[in-house]
């Protein structure tokens, strides 16, 4: 446990940076996909289709 604390500081300061990208980037592709949501609302039937059609292709003729 003590081991954990000391370590702890060094760990968090050398992650916070890459941390904060990582919020950064997980922010922007979750709006990136609400944003993809609103538009796919549109092709929600023509989605479904393609998803069948793909479900039945693999069906077929699965990968090996």
């Amino acid at each position: 446990m003590l081991y954990t604390q000391s370590l702890l500081p060094l760990w968090s300061n050398r992650v916070y940076k890459g941390e904060q990208r990582w919020l950064a980037d997980a922010t922007s592709s979750f709006l990136g996909i609400v944003r993809m949501e609103n538009t796919m609302r549109k092709y929600r039937i023509f989605g479904k289709v393609l998803t069948a059609f793909g479900f039945l292709l693999n069906f077929i003729n699965p990968d090996p």
